[in-house]
């Protein structure tokens, strides 16, 4: 089924998992890695579950699908609750404010916590005003809303309501408080708190740059790197989990394993205790590291055997003592080395720089003078990148 309906295996997956936050995330990193989007809870188009989703093409055929995130799912939300947002879901057709939800749905249900968990998921964002405003004006929207209900329930109808067919709810926004927004890195945590990913952005995407730069392989390029004796992975340290060794000379030592989480997905890394002991410190959850190691074949999916943590702020200390360049003996212009050597001359440092030619009877080395070594910052690595090209640069230590 995973092979003809891999959207709506991942889906079947993630809702029966739904309950264990760390299950949902390894299958939302199995989804990335299979080129499946997972959208984010939305009031007025999740369901309970998570729902696979097609668009009909102009040629008529669906698109490739994606996944949309269940409301259940969110954590401190509950399936009673959303239960009762679908049921008024039905009875309004679509929700138009944060007043006109609390209006339409039984809040003894969507309590006070369920409604802050969905704030700060994002599942509200379409109806206008930001979470932060949302979230201080949650209150007046639930009393206002409880007012209203019970006024109904009396028999007491808005009269001008009812003769206009009904409130107008597009000018909401303005009743909610004028509050500055989150900050970026307290948006994120709430969505991390209540989803267990981010959605509006990844921390990570700040550092791509530079991940990219100094990471030999990323975490969907595991599979094809068999046979490399070294590996240098960049990322983000997402959870952490200790074990105590049962064989060899180090038995019942403390031992690590952690997810490390990039940009394209995840992989699993094993810090055995001379490891653990020498780079602990640098072992805490969400630090941004990078992981020197060798790649370990023996489960499904590789996970990388750990020799080395490096921090971010340490990385070109540690991984740009020497700068590798590779070429095809028929690219060697008298131009592509003319601007190989202004990039190093306008980059001085005392990182040496070593040239391979590939030729026809195999590869030639040669190292550059020595007034052309450099300091390997990211604008040195990314025009170097651009005149010899991604996959013939390399730094090494």
């Amino acid at each position: 089924m995973k092979a003809h309906y891999p959207v709506e295996f991942m889906a079947a997956l993630l809702t029966y998992e739904m309950d264990n936050t760390d299950k949902i995330v390894d299958y939302i990193a199995e989804c990335v890695q299979m080129g499946i989007e997972v959208l984010a809870p939305d009031i007025n188009e999740s369901g309970v579950d998570f729902t696979p989703l097609y668009e009909q093409r102009e040629d008529g055929e669906k698109n490739a699908g994606v996944i949309r995130f269940g409301l259940a799912a969110v954590k401190g939300v509950g399936e009673k609750a959303v239960e009762q947002i679908i049921a008024a879901r039905k009875e309004v057709g679509r929700f138009q404010s944060l007043f006109h939800f609390c209006e339409n749905v039984d809040l003894r249900a969507a309590n006070k916590q369920v409604l802050e968990a969905l704030i700060k998921a994002g599942a509200f964002d379409k109806l206008g005003g930001g979470r932060a405003q949302m979230m201080a004006g949650l209150e007046r929207a639930m009393e206002s809303g409880a007012g209203l209900q019970a006024d109904k329930q009396a028999g007491q109808m808005n009269f001008f309501g009812q003769m206009a067919g009904g409130n107008d709810y597009s000018k909401d926004h303005k009743r909610l408080p004028n509050v500055p927004p989150w900050p970026e890195p307290k948006m994120l945590a709430y969505e991390k708190e209540v989803l267990g990913f981010y959605v509006t952005s990844n921390p990570l995407s700040h550092h791509a740059e530079t991940i990219n730069i100094y990471s030999t392989r990323n975490s969907s390029q595991l599979a094809e790197a068999n046979g490399e004796k070294q590996i240098v992975i960049g990322g983000m340290i997402t959870k952490i989990r200790y074990n105590l060794t049962k064989t060899g000379r180090n038995a019942g030592s403390k031992m690590a394993v952690f997810t490390l989480e990039d940009l394209q997905g995840q992989v699993e890394v094993v810090m055995f205790p001379d490891v653990l002991n020498e780079y602990g410190g640098v072992l805490l959850q969400d630090a941004i590291v990078f992981v020197k190691g060798k790649l370990d074949y023996r489960r499904e999916r590789p996970n990388v055997l750990a020799s080395e943590l490096i921090r971010l702020e340490d990385v070109r200390e540690k991984l740009a003592a020497k700068v590798r360049i590779g070429l095809n003996a028929g690219d060697v212009t008298k131009e592509k080395v003319a601007m190989i050597k202004s990039i190093c001359r306008h980059h001085r440092g005392k990182s040496p720089v070593y040239v391979a030619v590939r030729t026809n009877k195999g590869r030639v080395y040669a190292a550059a003078d020595k007034e052309l070594s450099v300091n390997p910052d990211l604008e040195f690595c990314r025009k170097m990148r651009q005149v010899v090209g991604e996959e013939n640069f390399q730094l090494a230590k």
